[in-house]
């Protein structure tokens, strides 16, 4: 099945709207790793775990994986914090070129909207790819901040961090933050319940 050839239906209050482009919604954990270069300080942020829920119609795939950062073993003596994810997690991760690997098998240029909350995700993905010669980049049109977006919808003076926005829309979020799949699904939860208020763009529909 040919996913890009498909729409996706979503129900709003007033009518059924068909959106044209499938929507990946994703999120990144990350570590800064600090280390020197050329004798100078330097810092990156690194990607540690990816998520994404791929949606098209009748097809929704969740994929999650802990990536293993390819500088912060070398410099042990970073202040870099883990949270949720283990030393030990991350020594057997998988490479950044393997997530790559499967944004793009379902990210096409153009024909994709790729959705997050915040712009640290695009900058950051893009950065590294950039950083380790990856041939890989989303473009900036085919991004979404949802934040952003929230914020502007609901009449708000500043974009929120995801859980203030749950509790603004009263879903419950009782799940494990800090942990990009768990994350990524409270985020189609907000972009479905903004819909249903009545949210859609112009370059999602036909």
């Amino acid at each position: 099945m040919d996913i890009y050839k498909k729409t996706i239906s979503f129900k709003t209050r007033e009518s059924e709207l068909v959106l044209v482009k499938p929507l990946i919604f994703i999120d990144l954990e990350y570590i800064t790793t600090r280390y020197r270069e050329y004798g100078h300080r330097a810092h990156l942020q690194e990607i540690i775990e990816l998520a994404s829920i791929v949606m098209g119609i009748d097809y929704i795939e969740k994929y999650t994986k802990i990536v293993k950062p390819r500088l912060y073993f070398k410099y042990m003596n970073s202040d870099s914090k883990l949270k949720k994810i283990t030393l030990n997690d991350i020594e057997h991760g998988v490479d950044l070129e393997d997530v790559i690997e499967y944004l793009k098998i379902h990210y096409k240029p153009n024909e994709t909207k790729v959705i997050s909350w915040g712009g640290a995700d695009l900058f950051n993905i893009n950065n590294l790819c950039n950083q380790y010669g990856i041939d890989f980049k989303i473009y900036k049109n085919d991004y979404i901040d949802l934040s952003q977006k929230f914020r502007r919808f609901y009449g708000l003076t500043q974009a929120v961090k995801l859980q203030k926005a749950l509790n603004i829309l009263g879903i419950e979020d009782l799940y494990e933050k800090h942990r990009a799949l768990p994350d990524t699904e409270m985020l189609v939860k907000i972009f479905n319940k903004m819909v249903s208020d009545g949210f859609i763009e112009n370059n999602f529909i036909i």
